[in-house]
């Protein structure tokens, strides 16, 4: 575990408040340097890059949550397509096809935007293949058991994939995995003669325990989103 301060406290910064998905070039935290290191003394083929996905992203052109979403990290602003993505995007397609026997139409395609001081981008950047997968959400699984296994799953098939393949200059299926879309809020209560009010999961330490509570955070836009849990009102009575 790279961040264990991080992780106790629930946050993706260390406890110097370094996001250490943002310290790959600087590298001023510690454990930016320890990652480093094992990086380039192990110097993989391919690296595994885990995140997790909130529940606000859906499949482009469904009404699916995105419960697995990859990407092929950019190297540089133009996004071109470079021998080392083209290699990623083989061993993606792989997994998103197993994926898609089991959970049809619930993968996407993270953006690939690049961010230059992101660590899978730099990973990517400096040479060593890097399959992001951002472990999103299911319906009803809040806990992300069903994520959970079903990013086992593509990891067991990529690592698989990479072990049997020798060619992995194939790369177009990749563009057919749908985008990401932020298409959900966690609760919508929808009102016949107004506007919808959208609201989400805020996930937090409270008393060295993990708690969630519903935010209000939005009245004007909800109308034109989808929700994993909706409440229908048949008047505007509070």
């Amino acid at each position: 575990m790279l961040n264990p301060d991080g992780s106790q406290a629930y946050t993706r910064v260390n406890a110097h408040k370094i996001d250490l998905n943002r310290d790959a070039v600087n590298r001023e935290a510690i454990e930016s340097n320890i990652l480093r290191s094992a990086l380039e003394d192990f110097s993989p083929h391919f690296c595994f890059n885990l995140h997790d996905q909130r529940t606000i992203f859906g499949v482009e052109g469904t009404r699916n949550p995105a419960t697995v979403s990859f990407l092929a990290p950019s190297e540089e602003i133009t996004r071109a397509i470079t021998s080392g993505r083209a290699e990623t995007m083989n061993v993606i397609v792989s997994m998103n096809k197993v994926l898609q026997t089991v959970i049809p139409n619930f993968i996407g395609r993270y953006t690939d935007e690049f961010y230059p001081n992101a660590t899978g981008d730099n990973f990517q950047k400096l040479g060593f293949n890097t399959i992001l997968i951002e472990s999103g959400h299911y319906p009803d699984d809040y806990e992300r058991e069903v994520s959970r296994k079903y990013t086992f799953f593509s990891i067991l098939q990529g690592m698989y994939h990479i072990a049997i393949t020798n060619d992995f200059s194939n790369y177009e299926g990749y563009f057919d995995i749908p985008n990401n879309e932020k298409l959900f809020y966690d609760v919508i209560h929808r009102y016949s003669n107004s506007e919808d009010i959208g609201y989400q999961f805020i996930d937090e330490i409270i008393d060295c325990k993990f708690t969630s509570r519903l935010q209000k955070v939005a009245e004007n836009g909800a109308n034109s989103k989808i929700a994993h849990n909706e409440i229908v009102f048949e008047s505007d009575i509070h």
